[in-house]
């Protein structure tokens, strides 16, 4: 069985401001050891859910669908 990392993410848009917004303040913040994220990989985590079996991931694709409706 493979397994994939999966979280619930908000996707910040390819030409958003929050997403320039958000990578300039990543880049002006010294601090050592630390290599942020592509800015056009930038999003907004909701939920961490793990390593996920492949099997399974279109169920949880429908229960955050379902879970984001109306």
């Amino acid at each position: 069985m493979s397994r994939i990392r999966t979280f619930v993410a908000i996707d910040l848009g390819k030409r958003s401001r929050s997403r320039s917004r958000c990578a300039a303040l990543a880049e002006s913040l010294p601090i050592h050891g630390v290599r942020w994220a592509a800015p056009e990989t930038l999003h907004i985590t909701l939920a961490f859910l793990g390593d996920v079996e492949d099997r399974e991931l279109a169920r949880v694709c429908r229960a955050v669908a379902d879970g984001c409706a109306g």
